[in-house]
């Protein structure tokens, strides 16, 4: 434990120790084996230094009192615990190839100062607020000058901007001063996190085309329960993760479909794709209503709740900016359903965001499909009645997948939203009028558009300061089932839609004249 990882995740220690929490009480619950589980640890200086002293100082108390977090635990030397141990002997190694293994020894730096107690160790220097340099105003200076200018600035951001310019230009074999490039790169990233510069410490590591080890395990914790992932920013091109796929590949995929919009976001989306691992694993009730787990929208979800928090006059941080187990915390927040302090429009954005859907919603949409010949139409989008219907059935989840990719044609994650709602609308309308069946194309954002237009009138007749304010977000932060709310709206533009030109009737409720 407290391993140096090639993935900058090991260097929050709040994040570390949750999981070495989360360790202990699964070892707890599942050990079957003679003898007692050893868990070793090493501890370094660094992991004592920062804003996370204070977590490491009661995790190492609640060791020395012999419970962790209600796990009855007991300290020691190696020595001393290896008798009680359980102890393994790996005899299928002797037959395999002879493999000369070489193992480097900790060092004990001896410095000037020694320190008598945990709380003598000095704290990490809080880092401090650069900014990322404009890259056009260096991409045309010469090679020569930037290496110059990296000799005189101190500050991580602006270093780090610049050495992704010769990066770009002379290939990571680069020498500078001490080393190469990508030395260079790395004890920047290192300094980084240090002194808790998440945005650098994230920026170094995809410009140097990191992957996280327990990536693709975490994906296939995902699609084992019957969801899918996708890949990408948000407002760009995805790609959806259907069945497993090699480290290799998913690191192609992560790179070539995120660095390019946001060079943070390919090891940022990392990170999700970990936590939501684990709490897929844990907390699948997280996951109701979510079939598709599309990563580049979940990010766009958090950035939207920490506008949110910070309110109208603040200024919201930044997720790049976030500890790990900032984000890790920030993402179980969203994903936990309570947003009763929003508002309908901040409601229906996360929840779009999300991909979230009501319960019954795909079974819905097979029930209108039934009823609607010439089809539904979404985002300019045909979900055609035939074959689909014969093709499918109604609890198949490929028919839910082709709703999900139906629905993906939209953009905009509150007007997602809307439809969702309008579909459970269009449904209850159906459902009490059994005999009914649309006359064409049930087309979604003409129904929406219409509702818009009758709530913009009503708004205009109710007030004398006329329309100009009125959006479509008005719109969407009206709540959903109050008087004049969005479903009264709604459901008298499906009402006319229904009633318009030739009203259709089932061949098994029409009534023929002989």
């Amino acid at each position: 434990m407290f391993e140096q990882s090639d993935f900058y995740l090991s260097h929050d220690m709040d994040l570390v120790i949750d999981d070495l929490k989360a360790d202990i009480t699964f070892l707890a619950k599942f050990w079957k084996l003679s003898g007692r589980p050893t868990f070793c640890m090493v501890l370094r200086e660094s992991d004592l230094r920062g804003e996370h002293f204070g977590q490491m100082l009661n995790l190492l108390a609640s060791f020395k009192r012999g419970d962790c977090d209600g796990v009855k635990i007991r300290t020691g030397r190696l020595q001393n615990l290896v008798s009680t141990s359980c102890i393994e002997h790996l005899d299928f190694l002797q037959n395999m190839p002879e493999v000369t293994m070489q193992f480097k020894a900790f060092e004990e730096i001896t410095t000037v100062t020694a320190y008598r107690s945990l709380t003598d160790i000095p704290r990490a220097t809080r880092k401090i607020s650069g900014y990322f340099i404009r890259p056009e105003e260096y991409e045309l200076k010469s090679t020569w000058d930037i290496c110059q200018c990296l000799k005189t600035c101190d500050g991580t951001r602006m270093q780090s901007k610049l050495l992704h310019i010769l990066l770009k230009r002379e290939g990571p074999n680069f020498y500078i001063e001490d080393g190469t490039l990508v030395d260079k790169i790395e004890r920047l990233a290192k300094k980084a996190a240090n002194t808790r510069n998440w945005q650098v410490v994230r920026f170094c590591y995809s410009i140097l085309g990191k992957i996280v080890d327990s990536l693709v395990p975490s994906v296939t914790s995902v699609l084992v329960r019957g969801k899918q992932v996708t890949i990408g920013v948000f407002g760009h091109e995805e790609e959806t993760i259907s069945k497993p796929i090699t480290p290799a590949e998913m690191k192609t995929m992560i790179y070539r479909l995120c660095q390019p919009h946001d060079i943070c976001q390919a090891v940022l989306q990392q990170e999700l794709l970990i936590s939501i691992g684990k709490l897929i694993s844990t907390t699948p009730e997280l996951f109701d209503g979510i079939l598709q787990i599309r990563i580049g929208w979940v990010t766009h979800a958090m950035k939207l709740e920490l506008e949110y928090e910070c309110g109208e006059d603040g200024e919201p941080d930044k997720i790049e900016e976030l500890s790990p187990s900032s984000v890790n915390h920030l993402l179980q927040r969203i994903l936990a359903k309570d947003l009763s302090n929003r508002t309908p429009l901040q409601r229906r954005q996360i929840n779009g965001a999300l991909n979230r859907v009501p319960s019954d919603f795909y079974d819905r949409v097979w029930e209108i499909l039934e009823r609607t010949p010439d089809g539904i139409a979404v985002a300019g989008s045909h979900f055609p009645q035939q074959p689909t219907l014969s093709d499918m059935t109604i609890y198949e989840r490929n028919f839910s997948l082709s709703v999900e990719n139906l629905l993906s044609k939209v953009a905009d994650p509150a007007y997602g939203q809307i439809i969702c709602e309008t579909f459970m609308v269009v449904s209850m309308i159906l459902r009490r009028n059994p005999e009914l069946q649309f006359p064409s194309v049930l087309d979604m954002d003409k129904l929406i558009w219409e509702a818009f237009a009758n709530f913009k009138k009503d708004r205009e007749a109710a007030s004398s300061e006329g329309t100009a304010g009125i959006t479509m977000n008005t719109f969407f932060n009206v709540p959903q089932e109050e008087i004049n709310g969005t479903t009264s709206y709604l459901a008298k533009a499906i009402v006319n839609k229904l009633l318009s030109g030739q009203l259709n009737q089932t061949v098994e409720q029409s009534c023929h004249v002989m």
